[in-house]
């Protein structure tokens, strides 16, 4: 850098810097001023795009926080702050849910089946549509239940669905021209991933996340590829045999929540001499990782809320009846 610009980077380093080099988190909501002083300091100055997405994506998150605070606040009132977003009446803890999704933006949805992720996911989606000037979405679910998540997107919100299928001419063709809600099994997402990032999508929703729980797997790494301002993710079970596990999806929502693989696995993993797992450690400091994007009810925890019987509201299904089923391995996107 010019040794005339030195003096001046010093004193903005010194004010806005802590001893580490580190941005101090009291002044990024004042970022763009300091971008200003460092240009004037030194027009030659660069900064990187992931700096400024990373600051972006805080600042959005500390706005997103007080907007759920006052969200929050209203639902402790017995005022429902997702009234009319819906075509049915949330629960209380399914507004919590819905509200966590939208004011965060990246989340991971792990509630017990049954307990009405999915119409959650949806009410955090069209809490977050009138944020955002171009709105369309897209879906993955198996081929056999597509034309089930149109029909229950349509019937319980205000706006369409299209199922994307058939053969790539026909595909090609909705793609180009997308619907609020699109509706896309994993499988095509790996023939058509091209396609699927063209959308450039506001929101993904992934639903039965298990399908990316592997990270060697196709369809991991495929879906990992896919960009999106907002991510809702949905699993029962985010954690099932092993620690990588729950890695690998929160990998989807947050690559940087978790650190780098290697460094969490040699954190968190008890092996033998010969390499063999004998369990993990570290789990309570995991948890605390996970608390801002991460949101599990059991059944148990949410029994007085629950009605006497199955309303609209989408809870107290049964994880074995033909709604759990058709909302398998689902991915909604909305833009």
């Amino acid at each position: 850098m010019p040794a005339a610009s030195k003096p001046d980077l010093r004193s903005i380093a010194a004010k806005y810097f802590d001893a580490a080099g580190l941005l101090r988190r009291e002044y990024f909501g004042v970022f763009a001023e300091i971008l200003e002083a460092l240009r004037k300091a030194d027009d030659q100055a660069v900064i990187y795009s992931d700096v400024l997405d990373y600051i972006d994506r805080e600042n959005e998150l500390s706005e997103g926080l007080e907007t759920e605070r006052k969200l929050l606040a209203k639902l402790k009132r017995d005022q429902d702050p997702t009234a009319g977003v819906l075509k049915a009446k949330l629960l209380p803890y399914q507004v919590r849910g819905a509200v966590f999704a939208a004011c965060r933006g990246r989340v991971v949805l792990a509630d017990d089946m049954g307990l009405g992720k999915t119409v959650q996911a949806l009410a955090g989606a069209e809490l977050i549509a009138p944020q955002q000037r171009n709105r369309k979405s897209s879906g993955d679910c198996p081929a056999s239940v597509k034309y089930q998540w149109k029909t229950e997107i349509e019937k319980f919100t205000n706006h369409s669905a299209q199922v994307i299928d058939g053969l790539l001419p026909r595909r090609q063709e909705l793609y180009a021209a997308p619907t609020f809600f699109n509706l896309i099994n994993y499988e095509l997402v790996l023939k058509d991933l091209k396609y699927v990032q063209e959308m450039n999508p506001d929101l993904i929703i992934l639903d039965e996340a298990q399908r990316i729980r592997n990270w060697t797997t196709a369809t991991a790494r495929t879906i990992k590829q896919l960009k999106s301002r907002y991510a809702f993710v949905l699993t029962g079970t985010p954690l099932e045999n092993k620690l990588e596990e729950l890695f690998s999806v929160v990998e989807f929502v947050d690559g940087r929540r978790l650190g780098p693989a290697f460094r969490f696995v040699h954190e968190h993993r008890i092996e033998d001499e010969k390499g063999h797992l004998l369990g993990y450690r570290g789990l309570d400091s995991i948890q605390k990782q996970l608390a801002p994007i991460l949101l599990r009810r059991t059944r148990q925890e949410v029994l007085k809320e629950l009605p006497e019987a199955p309303t609209r509201s989408f809870a107290y299904r049964s994880p074995t009846n033909r709604r759990s089923r058709i909302a398998s391995r689902a991915i909604f996107s909305l833009v």
